[in-house]
């Protein structure tokens, strides 16, 4: 969890997956969708950044700039 002043607060999931399906962000999804103003990442090992079902699936490289935009 990382909360920013100003900036919605982040739910951050860790994953060594490279294929990431809506079975994997289950928990993530429901923690966002009880928590206002948030968002969720699940990082992974995924070559591309997308988004499924409300949550930013981002590969780890990129991690660092998605959690400080």
């Amino acid at each position: 969890i990382i909360e920013r002043p100003g900036k919605q607060t982040l739910f951050i999931e860790i994953k060594s997956r490279s294929d990431i399906k809506s079975k994997h962000v289950e928990v993530l999804r429901s923690i966002v969708s009880e928590s206002p103003n948030s968002v969720g990442i699940c990082v992974c090992q995924e070559p591309l950044q997308r988004h499924l079902d409300g949550v930013t699936i981002c590969p780890w490289q990129e991690m660092i700039s998605v959690v400080f935009a």
